[in-house]
């Protein structure tokens, strides 16, 4: 039973990634202004863009490679996000087949995984979040083997997953000290050795961790500390560091988007304070846990709790859920950054579904209903997580984008074409240089000096103010409607 419904697991995220590979078109902000034009650079050899220093460089890199070889950059992004959306299928039967005792049951908990929603939406569409999640699973699923039998093989697996966790976000380093502590325990609590040996051997194998991991993160460390003096995962850790180490920073400057300098202070909502934070991250992680799967995790985790079992190896998940959960909320709450929590809380999930299962199908005329609404809910999760390849809610970002790209006359020798908008999808598709302009009306009217030096103005409608601006330049013509969600004015002026 185990294979067949493995087999149809993998058929499901197959096709699920394939739907996403070939259909999807909408694009996140981060991935148009970041990871895809990273990947663009990375086939074309400009290495300055491929490994900026302003955002993790992992999935742009894999993806570049098959950029390189053919690959339209998001295309092949996405195939990466999906890879690894795959790859997380065995690594999670292993854990899961460590709690539920079962092969069935690890099999049906792969399942669960493969049609959550948020998992499909953040996992199957060019995001860093399946990269961040194959490797803290893979690093649970390293501990746990060890915990079972200690080799030097899965202490070497351990720090190169554990690099690999921060190469995919450079946040996820501060879990490294969590992973290689959980790691130790493991091997102290092996009484089959003496005192002696049980610290020798935890201290061996913790220093072979680290020593791999950052084996396999120096040359990013390198590369950071050679362009700005301070040796981060990337930029954004350099202030942090300089904090704790006596490094000085040097002045960076990425090539990727064009940035126009804000000079007036713009009014925001008034803030406030902690609380506000913590109750914005409190909705983000509940949200991206997956409201359903996480009700069903905390009962399950009250039906786990009246066994008694696997109490260490429960409260290790319980502490990644946490850290992580403390990491975010003082960096950016996002609901894809915790999608983690819906994958590591799955064997508490299944606990609950199968107690539920039991119940719906303990009487013959109850089991066609749970067969029912069993299958009900999986169709609906599915449909729900691949909504981003039937809507094509901002399919007019990518046909303004080509329409650009291959409507109009290409730059000067040696220029890109230059986007001024205030969304990045635009430039992307239209292979060009993004200048991120201000909503604003006064920061607006205060960079027109810069915005002339765009190529393209791309405005929503419902920036009149910016439009009314815009309309009076002499140098700006305003190009036919192209889509009622947006205006395109060219720059027919001299450029430089």
């Amino acid at each position: 039973m185990k294979n067949k419904i493995l087999i149809l697991t993998v058929a499901l995220a197959c096709f699920i990634s394939a739907l996403h590979i070939f259909f999807c078109i909408d694009v996140y902000d981060d991935i148009a202004a970041w990871y895809a034009p990273m990947t663009r650079a990375f086939a074309r050899g400009e290495w300055n863009n491929a490994f900026t220093l302003s955002v993790p460089v992992l999935n742009s890199t894999l993806a570049g490679i098959f950029s390189w070889l053919g690959m339209e950059p998001f295309r092949a992004l996405v195939l990466v996000s999906c890879l690894f959306y795959l790859a997380s299928i065995p690594v999670l039967f292993q854990v899961l087949k460590y709690f539920l005792k079962h092969d069935d049951y690890a099999a049906w908990g792969c399942f669960l995984y493969v049609v959550a929603p948020k998992i499909i939406r953040y996992s199957c569409t060019g995001l860093l979040n399946p990269a961040k999640n194959f490797f803290m699973i893979a690093a649970v699923a390293l501990i746990l083997a060890a915990a079972k039998r200690l080799k030097w093989i899965t202490t070497l697996l351990m720090g190169i997953v554990s690099a690999g966790l921060a190469l995919a976000r450079a946040e996820t380093v501060i879990f490294l000290p969590l992973l290689v502590l959980w790691y130790a325990y493991f091997i102290f609590a092996d009484k089959g050795n003496g005192l002696r040996e049980r610290f020798f051997r935890m201290f061996a194998h913790c220093l072979v961790i680290t020593l791999v991991f950052f084996i396999c993160v120096s040359p990013r460390l390198y590369q950071s500390y050679k362009l700005t003096g301070v040796p981060a995962l990337d930029i954004r850790q350099a202030d942090y560091i300089c904090e704790v180490l006596p490094f000085h920073q040097e002045p960076y400057s990425q090539q990727l988007i064009i940035t126009v300098p804000q000079k007036t202070e713009v009014s925001k909502p008034k803030f406030h304070g902690g609380w506000e934070m913590i109750w914005q991250g409190m909705e983000c992680f509940v949200r991206g846990s997956y409201s359903l799967y996480l009700v069903l995790a905390l009962f399950g985790i009250y039906l786990w709790w009246k066994r008694k079992e696997n109490r260490p190896e429960a409260f290790m998940l319980f502490s990644i859920v946490i850290i992580n959960f403390a990491v975010l909320i003082g960096i950016s709450n996002s609901i894809r950054y915790y999608t983690i929590n819906s994958i590591i809380l799955l064997p508490f999930t299944f606990i609950t579904v199968k107690s539920v299962w039991d119940s719906l199908s303990a009487g013959k005329s109850l089991k066609f209903l749970a067969v029912f609404l069993m299958t009900a809910i999986v169709v609906l999760q599915v449909i729900n997580g691949i909504k981003k390849t039937i809507t094509h809610e901002y399919d007019f970002e990518y046909r303004i984008g080509h329409w650009i790209r291959h409507g109009k006359k290409p730059p000067a020798a040696g220029r890109r074409l230059i986007i001024a908008a205030t969304q990045p999808q635009y430039s992307f598709w239209a292979d060009a240089v993004w200048m991120n302009i201000p909503k604003d009306r006064l920061q607006f009217a205060e960079q027109l000096a810069l915005i002339r030096k765009a190529d393209f103005v791309v405005l929503g409608r419902e920036q009149l103010e910016a439009l009314a601006i815009l309309r009076v330049q002499k140098e700006f013509k305003r190009l036919k409607q192209i889509n009622e969600r947006a205006i395109v004015f060219v720059n027919s002026g001299e450029r430089q």
